[in-house]
């Protein structure tokens, strides 16, 4: 385990906020008191880091470490998803990177639909594997920091670099970020994707993840491609429970100002939803008692079980 700085402002002035995350594994989720970025501290250190995502990662999300059926589904659509949005930026033949591409569905699309040069980055063996044999793509076994030092023998340079749900991987978004901006052309373009903590899902310790040692907000993650060298394009923190966007590559240095305000922000926002989780929670134990209540336990369980099953098809 190791303990850290904030990675956008460098401050080590926090408050935890959340000491699990999914899966029940202990996780200090805190929140910067100086730019509002979150952050786990302390954390699994590097080589921890490593093997976590060799070996562990996708036993943990998707049970196998061959990807299943159902994610290769998933991923297909997201990467129709990437393409609607970014279409208008890409040309035919574009030269595309896919930073986590797990088994390449993603690339897959920009293939087939953009004839794009598609290569990709998965440190997970059995997934990397997959997208090499099942969809003939060029794809590095390991992560983006071992990419870019040079074990991945790289010497190309790219028009369109794809960070979906990707960027609260890395163990220094701030110093990753400036080395993929050395992987794209003049004015080359990057996608990001990532979960907003202004929009949580779930319980707050389902909500994170120790795969994840940043969280970000439509700030932070604005400040961060400002202090990395990157001019925002497109930006949607509305449409998903996502933050999309697109950002270009830029030589014009921005001014970062670290605003505690955000601190106060997100402060009062997960008070917010804390509050609004609470009363749902009562609300819906309420509806379950007065069906009970009228129907019967027996007979009032059924109608119960149709009605959660019949709103999940909704």
């Amino acid at each position: 385990m190791e303990y850290i700085n904030c990675d956008l402002c460098g401050s080590d002035d926090y408050k935890v906020i959340c000491r699990k995350a999914r899966f029940n594994r202990d996780a200090f989720n805190v929140l910067c008191k100086k730019c509002g970025l979150v952050y786990i501290n302390p954390r699994m250190d590097p080589a921890e880091y490593r093997e976590f995502y060799k070996n562990e990662y996708h036993i943990l999300y998707d049970q196998s470490l061959k990807p299943p059926e159902e994610f290769i589904k998933k991923q297909l659509e997201r990467g129709r998803t990437i393409l609607n949005f970014a279409g208008d930026w890409l040309e035919n033949g574009v030269k595309i990177l896919d930073v986590g591409c797990a088994a390449g569905g993603i690339l897959k699309i920009f293939k087939d639909e953009k004839k794009a040069e598609a290569s990709g980055i998965e440190p997970s063996i059995g997934y990397s594997e997959y997208a090499r044999e099942k969809f003939g793509l060029k794809v590095f076994t390991g992560t983006a920091e071992e990419f870019i030092s040079g074990k991945g023998k790289n010497t190309e340079i790219y028009d369109f670099i794809i960070l979906s749900h990707v960027i609260e991987h890395f163990l220094s978004p701030s110093k990753t970020l400036k080395e993929i901006s050395t992987l794209l052309k003049d004015n080359g373009k990057i996608y990001i994707e990532v979960p907003s903590i202004m929009n949580p899902y779930g319980k707050l310790s389902y909500f994170f993840e120790d795969a994840h040692p940043y969280t970000f907000s439509p700030a932070t993650i604005r400040l961060l491609l400002y202090k990395t060298g990157f001019r925002i394009l497109k930006f949607d923190e509305r449409s998903s429970d996502y933050i999309k966007l697109i950002a270009q590559k830029s030589n014009k240095k921005e001014n970062v100002n670290y605003d505690s305000g955000e601190y106060k922000k997100i402060i009062r926002s997960l008070i917010g939803y804390q509050i609004y989780r609470r009363q749902f929670y009562l609300c819906k134990q309420w509806s379950y008692l007065v069906v009970i209540r009228i129907f019967g336990e027996n007979r009032g369980k059924k109608i119960w079980e149709f009605f959660k099953k019949w709103k999940e098809k909704l």
